[in-house]
């Protein structure tokens, strides 16, 4: 049985981090700023989390930062919710082979992030919880918003609802101002989306969409990175209806899982959980078949 390893450690200019492995994988969390995961990847293999390199190691400022990796954000994106700074420091504590996260309240929204973060032994598979508690005086409206940024120059697998509903549509897809359908960097199959992480091209791209598969995946350097979560039938959820959104510019392509629109009372929280895996000397596929394949492997660890 492979034991997981908890330990503190400095990682790009942070003092304190905490890095959790095991015999397969290895990720650490920062615990000057967050909650975020900035590492993520095979125990002896390289961050498939993007990291912005101008802003490792900093602390402290009281405008967002994008610094990379794993956040917990809270939508719909309306006014100033979403970009609210998350620079000091984090309590935490270790749990057998939990890590828990706690921020400092958000001055602006009084929402305080927590992240639960497990990490199974002997496998390449990691639990998170994402809680969401409002400190405020009266009831808010949210959806915990779980975002994860992928390094560059690699490609991305999703799946089309494949509900049959006869007469009637089964999924839309739901667009920004800027988003162009016609974009290179994103293919329709006959079954599947994949978007391509292109470092030559800074304009934005985003979708989102009903994803009832419950799976995103990307694909670099022979590696699979696949994040989970379910989707709640009949929930309303932001962004006309998306569980799933993704965007990429000429930095990196984020995978994106949203939990239904939630009334919090004070003192009380929403939750959003999603899994994670990671797969080692995995081609490409080329073919809808060859992806084929690749969803019938993520269908059996669901």
């Amino acid at each position: 049985m492979s034991r997981v390893e908890i330990y503190q450690t400095e990682y790009n200019g942070w003092k304190n981090c905490l890095c959790m492995q095991n015999d397969v994988v290895r990720l650490i969390v920062t615990l000057d700023v967050g909650p975020r995961v900035i590492f993520f990847g095979a125990v002896d293999g390289p961050n498939l989390f993007y990291q912005n390199p101008a802003q490792q190691g900093l602390t402290g400022s009281e405008e967002w930062m994008a610094y990379g990796g794993h956040r917990l954000w809270h939508g719909p994106q309306v006014k100033f919710r979403p970009n609210q700074p998350d620079n000091q420091p984090v309590h935490c504590t270790v749990q057998g082979n939990t890590a828990t996260l706690v921020s400092e309240p958000e001055q602006r929204t009084q929402v305080q992030k927590k992240m639960e973060i497990t990490l199974v032994e002997s496998e390449p598979r990691v639990k998170l919880k994402h809680k969401i508690y409002n400190l405020g005086e009266w009831p808010i409206e949210l959806a915990p918003w779980s975002l994860t940024a992928m390094k560059e120059n690699g490609k991305e697998i999703f799946p089309f609802p494949q509900d049959d509903t006869f007469y009637l549509p089964n999924y839309a897809i739901c667009c920004w101002p800027w988003t162009k359908l016609n974009d290179p960097r994103f293919k329709i199959g006959d079954k599947y989306f994949y978007l391509t992480q292109d470092p030559q091209k800074k304009e934005w791209f985003k979708i989102g969409y009903r994803n009832p598969e419950g799976w995103g995946a990307y694909y670099n350097e022979e590696y699979l990175f696949v994040k989970l979560y379910e989707l709640i039938p009949d929930a309303v959820y932001p962004d006309y209806g998306s569980s799933f959104e993704t965007y990429t510019d000429e930095y990196f392509v984020e995978l994106e899982s949203i939990a239904p629109l939630q009334t919090i009372a004070k003192n009380e929280c929403a939750v959003h959980e999603e899994e994670w895996y990671l797969f080692s000397n995995i081609a490409f596929p080329e073919t809808e078949s060859d992806t084929d394949a690749i969803a019938a492997m993520i269908h059996r660890i669901k």
